[in-house]
């Protein structure tokens, strides 16, 4: 009995290992910083710009290699006064394995409008 439980143990360590592992080029902080360096170019002051960690954004997907990535950053306006911008992406990659937006909102609307 005890040897089936660390069996079960095992299982499950390596079931959970393989769920968290990047798939063909998949990686939730390559999507993160893809999303990052495209919020920042519709900031006024990009260098301005704080994104805060990973673990103060909120995420889902992944398992198609589709990352939904909602968050904030902090920077300059035109004036030097400090805003905080929210922004929504949808980032992903195609068949052939190129990265490519499906979606992005800033202040929750489309960027440029």
């Amino acid at each position: 009995m005890i040897k089936l439980a660390a069996v079960a143990v095992s299982a499950a360590a390596i079931g959970g290992f393989l769920w968290y592992a990047p798939r063909d080029g998949c990686e939730r902080d390559a999507a993160y910083a893809a999303v990052q360096e495209e919020v920042s170019k519709h900031l006024k002051s990009p260098a301005s710009a704080i994104f805060p960690d990973w673990e103060a954004v909120s995420s889902g997907g992944g398992a198609a290699c589709y990352f939904d990535i909602s968050g904030y950053v902090d920077s300059q306006n035109s004036f030097g006064a400090v805003l905080r911008t929210t922004y929504s992406g949808v980032y992903g990659r195609d068949e052939s394995g190129n990265p490519k937006f499906i979606l992005l909102l800033i202040n929750g609307g489309l960027p440029g409008l």
